[in-house]
């Protein structure tokens, strides 16, 4: 009984999705339209699992952040925690940590086929549409391919295939509402993917490790422990001297820089190489202790080499901080500026993570997951605050700042109210391009284009918009 009333309920979420996806998202920003599409879901997902309160606050303090900015970032930290959630209800795979599990079932889904990844349940015939998917889409589309490719170096081909073909594609799509269909498969894809589980357990087995351990080692791992404790004595020795260097610019940052433009150069030029060359460095450590490795008695050299190069770079890692910082604090603050701090944060986590399992004899696996789950939760908060207010109240206060109105102007309600208070710079001609306020304007017969016009529009707009796309502070 409790199963059959189970499956039913999968039904009902799957045409809830075909339904309400397009209803609340088609032609509206995002806001409150994600929170009530969510809601079945999170209904669904604390009744299959029990409640499992830490991923299910988590969830909450995601559409949370949405529900106050309504902005890119907070929908991006909202569909990773979806994606832990969608790994937790797979029982399949208790063997691996929630991300894997969702990737492997998304995987299932797409690449293997509907009808073999959740054989016991399919809501329709599956198996017929991948047999006409498989046999027919997949030549029509190369077909059409090449006819347009020769269609359009070929006036005689264009003139019978091309342009007839355009012509019938223009008046079908004025005539139906094809992007409401596109909503609703993906409101659909969505919820089947969310509900089932898949029955493949030979993939457990793809991230499994296998710890054995040895009494007796081969050459060929002796020689391996050997030409990676050269690595990372060589390594060392790079990083001591980057380090020496990077000291030499903070001198000439504090004693001879003035300009914006040097300081923004010597910020830009050191911090993207080196947070590249501190992630690689991390991903490279996990892959040279991964497995047997750790239990080597003669790898105590290798170990404290590569402590030392982990303190290095964390002596590196905290000098970005520090130039950053002091970008911050005399020029401008930005969305790469936050950014680049919260990753060297948590690339400071990693490299802690790193000591752990050299001490500890840890995984790559548990060096992955806790990594992901920290950025997940750091995220997370970060994606709370106001950063557009901040951002724009911080450089409004610097009297050196340098001011990009141009993105100032396109934020959140309470950043244009913010600016608005600045009539210094409100009658400034503007040269963003907005299309339909350009229009509006030449209906208007005006020329000038100023930042109090524009934002003036901008509020105006957010107090039209429609229900679903409600947030606190509108975008």
């Amino acid at each position: 009984m409790i199963k059959w009333k189970l499956i039913n309920a999968q039904k009902l979420l799957i045409i809830f999705g075909v339904i309400a996806f397009p209803a609340l998202f088609y032609n509206a920003e995002i806001g409150l339209n994600c929170l009530l599409f969510q809601l079945p879901f999170m209904a669904y997902y604390v009744y299959k699992l029990n409640y499992k309160p830490l991923l299910l606050a988590l969830w909450i303090i995601s559409l949370a952040g949405i529900l106050f900015y309504g902005n890119m970032l907070n929908l991006t930290i909202n569909l990773l925690v979806l994606l832990s959630v969608l790994g937790s209800l797979n029982t399949e795979f208790k063997a691996l940590n929630n991300w894997s599990a969702a990737i492997i079932k998304i995987y299932n889904f797409f690449i293997i086929s509907p009808d073999k990844a959740y054989p016991k349940f399919a809501p329709f015939p599956l198996q017929k549409v991948n047999y006409l998917a498989k046999t027919l889409l997949i030549p029509a589309l190369i077909f059409m391919f090449f006819l347009f490719l020769y269609s359009s170096a070929i006036n005689g081909l264009n003139t019978i295939f091309l342009i007839p073909l355009k012509d019938g594609i223009k008046k079908m799509f004025s005539d139906f509402n094809f992007i409401w269909v596109i909503y609703s498969i993906i409101g659909g894809l969505f919820s089947y993917i969310f509900i089932f589980e898949p029955k493949l357990n030979y993939i457990k087995h793809w991230f499994e490790e296998n710890l054995n351990r040895k009494k007796g080692y081969s050459s060929k791992a002796l020689t391996f422990i050997k030409s990676t404790k050269i690595t990372f004595i060589g390594l060392n020795f790079i990083l001591v001297l980057t380090i020496i260097s990077q000291y030499f610019d903070f001198y000439t940052l504090l004693t001879n820089v003035n300009s914006y433009e040097d300081v923004k150069t010597m910020v830009h030029q050191s911090t993207y190489f080196i947070l590249i060359a501190l992630s690689i460095g991390i991903i490279l450590v996990g892959i040279f202790f991964k497995g047997q490795i750790l239990f080597f008695n003669k790898r105590k050299a290798l170990t404290q080499s590569t402590k030392i190069w982990i303190g290095l770079n964390a002596i590196l890692a905290l000098n970005l901080l520090f130039i950053n910082s002091y970008y911050i604090y005399h020029y401008n603050l930005a969305y790469k500026r936050v950014g680049i701090i919260l990753f060297i944060i948590i690339l400071i986590y990693s490299l802690y993570q790193l000591i752990v399992l050299l001490d500890y004899r840890k995984t790559i696996s548990f060096l992955a997951n806790s990594t992901l789950k920290f950025s997940l939760i750091i995220c997370l908060f970060a994606s709370l605050l106001n950063w557009d207010y901040l951002i724009a109240k911080w450089n409004l206060s610097r009297p050196q700042a340098y001011l990009d109105m141009n993105f100032l102007v396109t934020r959140n309600y309470s950043t244009l109210k913010l600016l608005q208070e600045r009539p210094d710079l409100m009658d400034k001609a503007i040269n963003i391009y907005d299309v339909n306020y350009v229009n509006e304007i030449k209906s208007k017969g005006k020329e000038i284009i100023s930042y109090r016009n524009y934002i003036n529009y901008r509020i105006s707009k957010m107090n039209q918009s429609d229900w679903r796309s409600f947030c606190i502070f509108p975008k």
